[in-house]
């Protein structure tokens, strides 16, 4: 049986909720534009733009633009099941609304994978796309620590792609130094601060496997 992920409110800056009007035009995934890579982590509420084009290809006034966080499973290599967490405390799929532009950028802070975390964005009801969530919080404790080094390092290991464990968004994870460098630049991220993190230790484990 599927958990259900715990979804938790994000921040979600530029667009107005209630003002915008409702759009008549029918979006169209092959023109709309949306972000290639999702990271996410605790503490860095980084950018995910979506824009929302119609048939040919004019940016949507009011649409409705949804993230529906799914595909989330129980991780046999991981005690108990990893979902994706959102900071603060909320629930439902993330929602904004376009401006004249067709344009909204998601600010989300969260982290964790399960295998094959996957994020769904809808527009006005339809699938515009559909990405792998990439985290360096890799054991879903909201702060980049401790295991997440081991269980990333792990996922480069492992001989196949795992795009859980892109953080670059490159496409690689066969010991990618570029995966870890982006590690490097939030570990010790938690939801509400940064912790010092212990760059001897995840620097040795770098030098073991690179």
């Amino acid at each position: 049986m599927r958990p259900r992920l715990r979804l938790l409110a994000p921040v979600l800056l530029g667009v107005s909720l209630l003002t915008a009007p409702a759009s008549a035009a029918v979006p169209s995934p092959t023109h709309s534009v949306v972000d290639p890579h999702l990271l996410l982590c605790p503490y860095d509420a980084i950018p995910f733009v979506v824009i929302v084009k119609d048939l040919a290809g004019n940016p949507i006034n009011g649409s409705t633009v949804q993230m529906e966080f799914i595909s989330c499973l129980a991780d046999p290599a991981y005690p108990g099941t990893v979902p994706t967490h959102l900071c603060p405390t909320g629930s439902g799929p993330l929602t904004l609304v376009t401006g004249v532009d067709g344009r909204v950028q998601f600010m989300i802070k969260a982290g964790g994978t399960c295998p094959n975390s996957q994020a769904r964005v809808y527009a006005d009801g339809v699938i515009l796309a559909q990405r792998t969530i990439a985290s360096p919080d890799q054991d879903g404790s909201l702060v980049v620590l401790g295991q997440d080094s081991a269980i990333l390092v792990a996922k480069q290991m492992s001989g196949s792609f795992d795009g859980t464990a892109d953080l670059d968004g490159d496409g690689d994870t066969n010991n990618d130094p570029g995966d870890y460098d982006v590690y490097d630049l939030h570990a010790g991220h938690g939801c509400n601060a940064i912790t010092p993190a212990l760059p001897r230790s995840w620097g040795s484990v770098k030098l073991l496997y690179r």
